[in-house]
């Protein structure tokens, strides 16, 4: 671990270089393991707080949100509060986030706390990683601090369903609540007894910052949140709350438009919208999450529903998708840092990667699986995730000046964390549901006493039924549901391979796309230097121009 001349000189002398760098990557990790909700046990969740499966996405989104939102405002927080100061009230902030979630069961309370949770955990994450920039990277080199950074959350992401299905399994699904508590804790004692409470630079205040144009993204995007995840369960615009949704977002939009274009220093900055390189990650990140919804939307339906798999069962795929994303950033950092290689081949392999795991799948669909035949795709699917989650996020920053730079992330957290992920989740799932009804609809019209598979499953059933001592109307009744219920799941299975297929084709279609689209040289962006930053925030607070 090479220190050379740069420490971390939050932390009081006795500490030794190494264990400053250690303690803030458990740091960063521990952030990224809490949250308000988790969705690796959201039937337990479901049942203990009476809630429904969208009010628990729901929450889990506005979590996603609140992480998006601070992006302009990181920088602004650091200049204004030591690093001791930022992650103490950071931890605090989460602690009483996971207490109030854990006893609470009111759905709009449950989302503002996780707004707020979100909007902190992603600040004592960025706490964390800026701290130790410089020693991963000497030479401020984007393409070797991404790697690092993406490789630490996503695989903390796929760590915490393993641990919240293996304490739910064992114990009970609130028991992760106490283990982030408990590890948050700890964490807040560590700091708070070997990090110094000094700032190096002086302090900027915090004025000059755009709170309602803040507030009216916010709302903007919990809108769209709203109508995607609610929209099928409320019959979309036939429900009044869609459309008061749908009016008061086209509203506020135009709102925050006007107020972006208007405004001298906007919370999000128009010229960030301006490069092509932005536009084209924008797409390639929208994509990006509508392949990765099927994995969410269908494979735990397939896995938990179908096969009947338990969530310990289905999160241990997760250490699959752990050995991809761990070869995906080796295989990222050596074309893009050590090769200097472009961005074409990265978002083709990536992309190529999810294709066949689709492709895969397509084969694999059937009534009975060996939990071996899942190892392939999901090691695809974890490699495809980091290399495009790496890239993209390079080239969206490529030759964008620092200006515009977090305003750029917060345009990408917007389709990344606010609304790709619950509009590519609608798109998958109701386009199973469309699919499926045609499926149980067109099996339904083969269902007569000359098809052979028909008579013989009623048959025994109906026999089964009578040997039981049930009447001859119970019998017939018990025969017919059996009937329908294995033409539902025939229907089911039938669905999900042609989406896989589709998905497959529409894959084919996005390489080709990839192929034929000019993608500029890398220029592989530097990270600012810290005294720069300050300067650019300082004449940003005090400028009268």
């Amino acid at each position: 671990m090479p220190q050379g001349k740069y420490r971390i000189m939050s932390f009081k002398e006795f500490v030794p270089d190494k264990l400053r760098f250690i303690i803030l990557v458990l740091g960063a990790v521990i952030f990224q393991f809490s949250n308000s909700t988790y969705l690796a046990n959201i039937n337990e969740t479901v049942g203990g707080k009476a809630l429904t499966d969208e009010d628990i996405k729901m929450i889990f989104y506005a979590s996603m949100i609140g992480l998006t939102m601070v992006f302009p405002l990181l920088f602004r927080f650091k200049f204004r509060l030591p690093s001791r100061t930022i992650l103490l009230v950071c931890s605090s902030v989460v602690i009483l986030g996971n207490v109030t979630a854990l006893y609470c069961s009111n759905v709009f309370i449950l989302i503002l706390i996780s707004f707020i949770l979100g909007f902190f955990r992603m600040m004592g994450t960025f706490e964390c990683f800026s701290s130790i920039n410089l020693i991963i990277t000497p030479t401020r080199d984007f393409s070797v601090f991404y790697p690092f950074i993406y490789m630490i959350i996503l695989g903390s992401i796929q760590f915490s369903g393993l641990v919240n299905a293996d304490i739910s399994y064992a114990l009970n699904w609130k028991y992760m609540y106490v283990l982030i508590v408990s590890l948050q804790l700890s964490f807040m004692i560590i700091i708070f007894t070997l990090m110094r409470p000094i700032l190096l630079m002086k302090r900027i205040p915090l004025y000059q910052i755009d709170w309602l144009g803040m507030l009216l993204w916010t709302v903007v995007i919990f809108l769209i949140s709203f109508i995607a995840e609610y929209g099928e369960r409320l019959d979309w615009f036939y429900s009044r709350y869609i459309r008061i949704a749908t009016g008061s977002c086209i509203i506020l939009l135009i709102c925050a438009i006007q107020r972006m274009t208007g405004l001298k220093r906007p919370f999000i900055m128009p010229e960030a919208f301006a490069y092509r390189n932005v536009i084209k990650s924008l797409v390639l990140l929208f994509l990006l999450e509508l392949f990765i919804s099927t994995n969410t939307v269908i494979m735990n339906a397939y896995l938990g529903g179908f096969l009947e798999y338990n969530m310990q069962h289905i999160n241990s795929l997760n250490w699959i998708v752990v050995v991809g994303i761990v070869l995906g950033t080796v295989l990222s950092y050596y074309w893009l840092h050590v090769r200097g290689g472009g961005y074409k081949v990265a978002f083709f392999g990536g992309f190529a990667c999810l294709v066949l795991y689709h492709f895969i799948l397509y084969f694999t669909f059937q009534h009975s699986v060996a939990k071996a035949d899942l190892y392939v795709p999901y090691f695809l699917y974890g490699v495809g995730y980091i290399v495009l989650y790496i890239a993209i996020v390079l080239y969206a920053a490529d030759r964008v000046p620092f200006p515009h730079f977090f305003a750029t992330l917060c345009i990408l957290g917007f389709v990344r964390s606010g609304i790709g992920m619950p509009i590519a989740d609608s798109i998958t799932h109701n386009l199973w549901h469309h699919i499926q009804e045609k499926n149980v609809m067109l099996l339904s019209l083969g269902m007569d006493t000359v098809d052979p598979t028909t008579n013989s499953l009623y048959g025994y059933v109906f026999n089964n039924a009578i040997e039981a001592g049930r009447s001859i109307e119970e019998a017939q009744s018990m025969a017919t549901s059996a009937l329908y219920g294995n033409v539902y799941k025939q229907a089911m299975l039938l669905s999900w391979k042609d989406i896989y297929g589709w998905y497959t084709l529409f894959g084919a279609l996005v390489l080709l796309g990839i192929m034929f689209t000019h993608y500029r040289k890398p220029s592989f962006p530097k990270i600012r230097k810290l005294k720069n930053i300050w300067r650019y925030a300082r004449g940003k607070v005090y400028s009268n121009g």
